[in-house]
């Protein structure tokens, strides 16, 4: 490469470093062979290595200009290929590379055989130099035969062919040295010199015996391989792992293990992989030889060996001694393990005892694995390429952030300058050699952007299935058949009419017609071999003439009507296919015309023609699409490779009509694929192997392909999860622990909850104790703590562990003595049986109405419908087909709301309840939230779950036969059901937060002994109360999952203590797949992280489950639905016994089986003797990683028993239950539903019976309840409702001065609308920037309501004008109202008038502080600085009284304006137009304002 290098010769970089002989015009001489030169004289011509090194790096061309030339050398020398710089194009030229099959080996081919193709990939790695990743097409017989029918050869035939297999693998890669001594005595020195070995001239230098034709052979070889191969393999092939300071090898950084950073990632040292005699590997000697046996990485059936170094990475010799650089070669050709290829001498185990049918069937699958594991290798460049367009984005984002300020033209143009020089690659993520290689192949490749980093040898064609396969569905079930999708392109054969013309695929070669060259082709041979070509016509007169010289000028011929056209027009006649040209038939020289079919005839027969290719193409499905299942994979099979015609007149019983290959009475496209191809075979056997190689290669169904093995990046190479975790006692003490939300970002829930901006004194006086309140909320994270600390002193604490409890020790005696399990196996036996019966009761319903003889209505009864026939056909291919996920999911939610109505199940069994939950859901749509038809009638807002909001229709629309119930069951203490009231409608009196907190009360007359019982707070967690019996084991409701988590573990801890029953931990089994070991290192430490996780974020499964006898637990799944067990989630009981070795107990293993006493229960299963007992076997569940995000893909695989420790469970899951004692905590976050502290409270019986753990603030159930419940109800009892007086309220409108359209507040600017509140003229956004601007949604503080006297309906703040605000709630008045009044009287005159005759913004006042225009006008005239009465607003400039100004002397503002004041300490307005927002933080000396709120920086 040094000689590509060339400069200008006033390059001060040539006098710099000396190197001017190296980069002139004409030196040094391309045609000189330095190789041939000898050390010392080469040593004389080269520059030294820093310089060489230095020379590369200035010139990013001569570097990809060199590797391009290498490649090409290497292809056509060493792998013995025809290729050259334009290959694949060249194929369809006169001098093309490929054969007639499609073969680009040369006769005698290369170092490696004949290869037909190749496939490369060129990127760069880290330290920029260019590299090539190359996938080899050899001819052999794995490549053009499946392993079923290497099976099928005779034991001496395949025996032979292994022998030949193994040696040609150990030789094109070799793994030995033959003179191991000897490498070992220069390892250490040949260490220290890597990796440039800059004193090394062996790498620059061709030795002398690669020219010498007269050395003899054995001699030749001897220098070839022990002289010169070795001496590379020691500095190239070499895999170094450098010693560390205490002499212990460790793996280079890009070579770590990700799950462990000692190991190599690679494998190496292969010191148990050495052997002196090649075997096959088998799953016996993978396992004694730790090779990899599994996924992607699978060498089981490869042949290995000989290899006598462990860090010796194997290839070509010839590779290593032509290029003198370092390569790697992996043979993926397998072998089924069997009797006769089976190392039985090496192996002691029976690995060829399995049916043979599996074996082939394995080795098949990892041959095919480790070739798309290849071709997924060399697409690692494409994530470069989407890196590099992210960052360009990011890039114009920053930009656009950057200069939002200025003129729109402006703004153009730099982002178009910005976007010209990204485009001319400026490297963000690319070096200089990539995008220097992009420049200068961008005019070769303008149809393939990939090609300039890829080399490849056959050219290929895209194929759609999706329209094909919908058309043979159709066409199969006598269905109309869809239109084939357009893929229009602009019509070459004249410039003076301009039109789009189409050939769609699939519609076109089913009307091929009956000519013999196409007639027999299936889709994927005819794609392979022709192509459609646009047919030529005469366009003039003078052309018209030619033709009929020399018909085959063109494939077309004028009619007499175009004739006349053409003489008369010229060539701007337009001319109708079929009308005014036709095509000529039979064939031309080089070219078939279209069958007669009614498909093809006349829209595209007259246009387009068959042409036959110079070389064959390689089809290659669009996108190649995985196929779902069987089906599909049988009709993709049917629909590429036999022929077919769309057309029944040109059909034959060889090329059937395509609606035929669907005959009566089959049952599946597989019994259709089955029957085409045992009567009628394969066409050739050509297609026999494309369809092998097709089905065990590219298109494995999803159930049949290694989902955890192959991805589409190959940088997850070696990343398969089998790190089984072992924790000491101080791993489990911190695995123990649970992960809260927050953690590290202490104010993360006050970012959606900044300052309020300043207020006039009147309002703030109303709203200053909840708005401190608020801003003093400690965070989300610290509550979760707190609750988690006092849980800890309430039940951890020493004395308490300390103190036994009687009734726990006798639980747990009750256990040890229950009736044992007398036969396991058994047991387990009975419980599967009782749950494949769930649906075995045969409720029978009513059939359809039919006649009877005489014509009266009778009825008929069908056959019994259960439960299990539904179930069935839900999850039949049919339903399954027809269905997306969701609709598939709400249609298992209409199915299951129909069993309960007629009968089928039981409520209790039942999806989803019928009754609605207090409480909105955690995650997803509530259903008692308005519609979106009420919050946005104008439909302006972003669009929401279309099925969720379906639900909120059905729910306020069309629900009828409600019933209100209003009679208190559960508690008839007058108090609490007070208490529970307030609290259920968020308005929590100031005397009962008192009472419950044994504050005293002003002006109270209760006794001393009804205010202690009303006082339900704790005083601290020494309170004697919490050792009252009921208490012990009563419930915690708390409001989320964290602290739900880690409070079950602290009361099992304690149960464990107080009932002396041994507590164990079964720690769960995490497997991480590809995915996420790609985005999270899955080590140990990582791991235990995740066993922090609470079980709602891994789906129902606990990272540690503590486990005692006697031990009161719940279930987190399903485990049975049948009538007599209902063992559903959240049924509550007790561990009765388990099967858990002691060894795996001890380790923390998770137990094989867990027996769960549930009482009550009368049911008895076999094997046990004792009632409702049960078992409970561990279950296997996917969670994700990244299970926020909206498609999550880090796949973990958990394994866990389906258990919880049932003394704490939130809010949500308390709904409906009514509880013995309850322990509530409602010092909850702001953000929770004001409604949680009425679901938690109101479970209980009577007050007694409730203890609330912690003391909470009033405001938190102070807020009033959600606008969506209370109209909902309100709607339910048939109340009058006005809903667009209501979505008013959310959202205000006004009317533009400027266009008069009324938008809501969204479309203005946020001082626009200010003008609004104040009832004066504003210009919406559309107006004032133009019409390329529309609404906008801004942030407003929807949380902050306030009531409107006079409409009696609360709406968001920026519906009041800011006067209004400063007034007492009864008289306050919404800007609808004050824009209503009519008549207003002046504070000055006293006289009434119309409000005509008062300034705009008079009617935001307090009606008694207004003055009319007269009044106004004569202050202003008279006005002066010290007149009583009247002051001048700083902002508005506006002469008004003083009744409605507010400030300081000298900076009187009136109510309107009071918020514009002079800025606080600390305090910041937002400067993004759409904000504008005022926010508090702390300013340091020295440091400028803050020009953005931290929601707009984000």
């Amino acid at each position: 490469m040094v000689r590509f290098v060339r400069a200008r010769r006033s390059d001060p970089a040539i006098v710099k470093d000396g190197s001017g002989k190296f980069q002139q015009r004409q030196a040094p001489a391309l045609d000189i062979d330095y190789m041939n030169l000898s050390l010392e004289a080469l040593a004389e011509e080269l520059l030294p290595y820093d310089e060489r090194k230095a020379l590369l790096a200035r010139d990013p061309l001569a570097c990809a200009e060199g590797f391009q030339t290498l490649v090409l050398l290497t292809l056509r020398h060493l792998f013995g290929m025809r290729f050259c710089p334009k290959c694949p194009d060249c194929a369809q030229s006169d001098k093309p590379c490929t054969d007639a099959f499609g073969s680009n080996a040369t006769a005698m081919g290369g170092v490696f055989g004949r290869v037909d193709a190749i496939y490369g990939s060129l990127e760069c790695q880290k330290s920029g130099n260019f590299h090539i990743h190359l996938q080899a097409f050899i001819q052999c017989f794995h490549q053009l035969r499946s392993l079923s029918e290497l099976q099928g050869l005779k034991d001496q035939r395949l025996v032979e062919m292994l022998r030949r297999c193994t040696s040609y693998s150990g030789y094109v890669q070799r793994k030995v040295y033959c003179n191991k001594e000897a490498w070992d005595d220069e390892k250490h020195e040949i260490e220290d010199a890597w990796p440039e070995f800059k004193d090394c001239p062996l790498m620059s230098s061709r030795p002398a015996y690669q020219l010498d034709d007269v050395m003899e052979p054995a001699a030749w070889r001897a220098t070839y391989l022990a002289a010169d191969v070795e001496g590379l393999q020691k500095r190239k092939q070499h895999h170094v792992h450098i010693p560390g300071p205490d002499g212990k090898r460790m793996p280079l950084k890009h070579c770590q293990d990700p799950k462990d950073p000692t190991k190599c990632k690679s494998g190496f040292p292969r010191t148990s992989w050495l052997t002196e005699e090649p075997f096959v590997v088998c799953p016996g000697l993978a396992a004694e030889k730790e090779m990899p046996h599994k996924g992607k990485k699978s060498m089981v059936g490869l042949p290995w060996g000989p290899c006598n170094e462990p860090n010796l990475n194997g290839t070509h010799p010839a590779l290593v001694a032509a290029l003198r650089c370092n390569s790697d070669v992996q043979p993926p050709y397998r072998f089924p393990i069997t009797a006769s290829t089976h190392s039985s001498g090496l192996c002691g185990n029976e690995c060829a005892k399995a049916p043979v049918r599996n074996l082939i069937w394995d080795a098949q699958i990892n041959q095919a694995a480790q070739a798309g594991y290849a071709a997924d290798y060399q697409n690692k460049r494409l994530p470069v390429a989407v890196h590099e367009c992210k960052e360009w984005m990011k890039a114009q984002k920053k930009l656009v952030e950057e200069i939002q300020d200025q003129k729109p033209g402006y703004v153009g143009a730099r982002l178009g300058k910005r976007l010209i020089t990204d485009c001319y690659a400026r490297g963000v993520c690319r070096g200089a050699v990539e995008c220097t290689n992009l420049i200068i192949h961008a005019e070769d490749h303008e149809k393939d952007p990939t090609r300039a980093e890829s080399v490849k040898t056959a050219p290929v064609t895209e194929i759609s299935l999706q329209y094909g396969l919908r058309l043979l569905e159709k066409a199969a079930a006598q269905e109309p058949w869809p239109r084939e999708p357009r893929r229009v392109q602009s019509d070459p054969r004249s410039y003076a009419q301009k039109k789009l013309i189409d050939c769609p695929f699939w519609t076109a070669y089913g009307g091929r017609g009956q000519a013999p060259e196409v007639h027999a082709l299936s889709a994927y041979e005819f794609v392979r071999h022709y192509r459609f070509k646009v047919a030529k016509h005469p366009f003039s007169g003078q052309e018209h003439q030619n033709h009929l010289n020399k018909p085959s000028l063109y494939h077309a011929q004028l009619t007499e009507e175009g004739v006349g056209k053409v003489m008369a027009q010229a060539r701007n006649s337009t001319l109708r296919a079929g009308f005014d040209y036709k095509i000529r038939e039979g064939a031309g020289e080089g070219w078939l015309c279209l069958g007669k079919g009614e498909h093809v005839n006349p829209a595209y027969r007259h246009d387009w023609v068959i042409a036959p290719r110079k070389r064959p193409d390689v089809p290659v499905p669009y996108g190649a699409p995985a196929s779902k299942s069987e089906e599909e994979q049988a009709m993709k099979l049917l629909l590429l490779f036999f022929p077919w015609v769309n057309d029944v007149k040109e059909a034959s019983t060889a090329v059937p009509f395509i609606g035929h290959f669907w005959e009566k009475g089959m049952r599946s496209w597989r019994e259709a694929l089955r029957g085409r191809t045992f009567t009628y075979g394969f066409p050739t056997e050509e297609v026999k192997r494309f369809v092998l190689n097709f089905c065990t290669v590219h298109f494995l169904t999803r159930d049949l392909q290694l989902q955890d093995g192959l991805h589409p990046n190959s940088d997850d190479e070696g990343m398969v999860d089998d790190l089984d975790i072992t924790l000491d006692e101080e791993d489990l003490a911190v695995a123990t622990l649970t992960h809260v939300r927050g953690a590290g970002k202490a104010h993360a829930s006050q970012d959606d909850d900044p300052s309020e901006e300043e207020v006039p004194e009147a309002a703030a006086e109303v709203r200053a104790e909840a708005k401190q309140q608020q801003d003093k909320r400690p965070t989300l994270f610290d509550l979760t703590m707190d609750m988690i600390r006092l849980s800890s002193s309430i039940y951890l604490a020493p004395e308490r562990l300390q103190q036994p409890d009687a009734e726990a020790q006798a639980q747990h005696q009750q256990m040890l003595q229950a009736g044992q399990v007398r036969d396991h196996a058994l047991a387990r036996k009975s419980a599967a049986a009782s749950k494949k019966n769930e649906g075995a009761e045969e409720d029978r319903i009513a059939g359809l109405l039919i006649q009877d003889k005489e014509g009266n209505p009778s009825v008929k009864e069908r056959p019994a419908l259960t439960k299990a026939m539904l179930q069935a056909w839900l999850d039949s291919d049919t339903v399954r087909k027809q269905t997306n996920p969701k609709q598939l999911e709400f249609l298992k939610l209409v199915v299951d709301r129909v069993m309960v109505e007629i009968g089928l199940i039981k409520e209790e069994e039942s999806l989803r309840k019928t009754r609605l939950p207090q409480l909105p859901p955690p995650a997803g749509n509530y259903l008692a939230d308005l519609p979106r038809s009420v919050r946005d009638p104008d439909g302006e807002m972003a669009p929401e779950n279309a099925l969720g909001e379906y639900g909120k229709l059905l729910l306020w629309n069309d629900v009828q036969g409600v019933t209100e119930l209003v009679d208190r069951e559960r508690c008839k203490d007058n108090w609490r059901n007070e208490v529970n009231d307030e609290l259920r409608h968020a308005c929590l009196t100031v005397e009962n937060h008192a009472y419950l907190h044994g504050e005293p009360v002003e002006g109270c007359t209760l006794s001393e002994e009804e205010r202690r019982s009303r006082q339900r707070v704790i005083s601290s967690p020494d309170d004697p109360r919490l050792q009252e019996s009921k208490f012990k084991e009563a419930m915690t409701v708390v409001a989320n999952n964290d602290a739900r988590y880690q409070i079950n573990k602290d009361r099992a801890k304690q149960y464990s203590q107080a009932s002396g029953a041994p507590l164990y931990w079964s720690v769960a089994r995490d497997e991480a797949t590809s995915a996420a070991l790609q985005a999270d290192p899955c080590d140990k430490e990582a791991k235990i992280r995740w066993l922090q996780y609470h079980d709602k974020d891994t789906e129902n499964l606990c990272g540690v489950l503590p486990l005692a006898i006697g031990l009161p637990v719940a279930l987190t799944e399903h485990l049975n639905r049948s009538p007599d067990r209902l063992l559903l989630r959240g049924t509550k009981g007790r561990v009765h016994s388990w099967i858990w070795p002691e060894n795996d107990r001890l380790a923390h293993r998770v137990p094989t089986c867990v027996y769960v006493k549930f009482e009550g229960a009368t049911w008895q299963l076999d094997g046990i003797d004792e009632p409702g007992v049960y078992p409970i076997r561990p279950a296997q569940r996917i969670w994700h990683l990244d299970g926020k995000r909206q498609h999550p893909v880090l796949k973990v695989k958990r394994k866990q028993i389906p258990l919880t420790p049932a003394f704490c469970i939130t809010a949500h899951s308390s709904q409906g239950k009514t509880l013995r004692a309850l322990l509530l905590d409602l010092n909850v976050d702001k953000k929770v539903d004001a409604t949680f502290g009425a679901v938690g409270s109101s479970r209980v019986r009577c007050r007694d019976d409730c203890l609330i753990l912690r003391p909470f603030p009033r405001f938190l159930f102070n807020r009033g309840i959600r606008d969506g419940p209370k109209l909902l109800l309100q709607k339910l009892r048939g109340e009058d409702i006005d809903l667009a007086a209501y979505a008013e309220g959310l959202r205000p409108h006004a009317a533009c001065a400027h266009c008069q359209q009324v938008r809501h507040l969204d479309g203005f600017d946020h001082e626009q609308w200010e003008k609004v509140r104040a009832n004066m003229p504003a210009m919406c956004r559309r107006c004032k920037h133009g019409e390329r601007v529309g609404a906008k949604k801004r942030k407003l503080e929807v949380a902050s309501k306030e009531f409107c006297g006079a409409c009696k309906l609360t709406k968001i703040e920026d519906a009041f004008p800011r006067a209004q605000l400063a007034q007492d709630a009864a008289k306050r008045k919404c800007l609808s109202c004050c824009r209503a009044i009519s008549h207003l009287q002046c504070s000055e005159c006293g006289e009434s008038k119309a409000v005509d005759e008062f300034h705009h913004c008079m009617v935001t006042f307090p009606t008694e502080s207004v003055a009319c225009k007269a009044c106004q006008a004569e202050a202003k005239k008279a006005f002066t600085v010290g007149r009583k009465g009247w002051f001048s607003c700083r902002s508005c400039n506006e002469i008004l009284p003083n009744a409605v100004g507010h400030g300081k002397e000298r900076q009187w503002r009136c109510l309107n304006c009071a918020s514009r004041g002079a800025r606080q300490k600390d305090e910041h307005t937002c400067r993004n137009r759409d904000c504008k927002r005022k926010w508090h933080e702390k300013q340091r000396p020295g440091q400028g304002r803050k020009r953005f709120c931290p929601d707009c920086r984000r």
